[in-house]
């Protein structure tokens, strides 16, 4: 991996959704090892389950009921097309 790719991934860890459009973009993108992808994807649920929380707790403006659900569907799928 190269310096740029390394800040990249070091930027997506903190926050996957800034840096890729879907869990399906960062599973098709090319410049990530399989290990790193799903590390990535670890990150990713770690949002999605605090989503999750706010959704339940109706909190904050972008807590659309069911949102944080669908969103750990698409990275379980993510992840599922990586490990295969």
């Amino acid at each position: 991996m190269n310096m740029q790719d390394k800040t990249l991934f070091k930027q997506a860890m903190t926050y996957p959704a800034k840096i890729f459009a879907s869990p399906q973009k960062l599973a098709e993108d090319e410049r990530f090892s399989a290990d790193e992808k799903l590390a990535l994807l670890e990150s990713w649920t770690v949002d999605a389950t605090a989503l999750m929380r706010a959704e339940a707790e109706n909190m904050g403006p972008d807590t659309k009921a069911g949102k944080g659900s669908k969103l750990l569907e698409l990275i379980n799928e993510a992840k599922i097309k990586i490990k295969s």
